[in-house]
Formats: C-alpha cells, sequence, structure tokens
C-alpha cells in the first residue's frame, strides 16, 4: 500500500517566540542589533524581529538565512566549505534563489 501522507515535526509559535526572546537577549549582551528570523521546518517564515537600529537590509538577509539552513539542513556557514571543495557548485550556486553562503544561519 502507497502512504497518500506523512507527518513532519515542526516549530510551535510557542518556541518560536522562545527562539526570537532568546536570540533577542543574545543581542543584547553583545550590545548589537540583529534582524532575526525563526523559520518551521519547510523555511517559511514563523517569527520575526528587526530590533531597534539593526540595518534595513537585513531584514532579508536574516530571512533567507534562516531559509538556507532550513531548507538544506545546514547552517550557512557551512556553504563557503563545499563552494571550495565542488568548483562546479559555486559555479551554479547564484542560480539557487534565496541562497546564502556566509554564517549567521
Amino acid at each position: 500500500m502507497v502512504r497518500a501522507t506523512f507527518q513532519k515535526e515542526s516549530v510551535s509559535e510557542e518556541l518560536a517566540l522562545k527562539m526570537l526572546e532568546a536570540a533577542i537577549g543574545k543581542a543584547r549582551e553583545l550590545g548589537k542589533e540583529f534582524a532575526i528570523a525563526v523559520v518551521d521546518e519547510s523555511g517559511v517564515l514563523k517569527s520575526f524581529i528587526r530590533m531597534d537600529g539593526a540595518p534595513l537590509i537585513s531584514v532579508q538577509v536574516a530571512i533567507d538565512k534562516a531559509y538556507t539552513a532550513a531548507g538544506y539542513g545546514l547552517p550557512t556557514h557551512r556553504w563557503y566549505e563545499l563552494l571550495v571543495e565542488d568548483r562546479p557548485l559555486a559555479m551554479g550556486v547564484h542560480a539557487i534563489d534565496r541562497l546564502i553562503v556566509f554564517g549567521g544561519g
């Protein structure tokens, strides 16, 4: 018999808010202002904040970093290592929409 559906785990809204609060606390501890994005297992935005003073461009970068990490199951800083080792991938990476290849996601 073919299974027609499957279940997957996702971040609850309660956990997403706790993650956001923890990240805000860490940013304040560091004395920095960030845009912070939490996504679900599919890379869909679940919670977000742009802290006072965070650069405007950081909004899209934060969302895309979270999307990249969720979508590939890989922290964004690991992409650099992959690109250095795989020249064909490095040449085609520009064609992957929303992919961020530097740390932070």
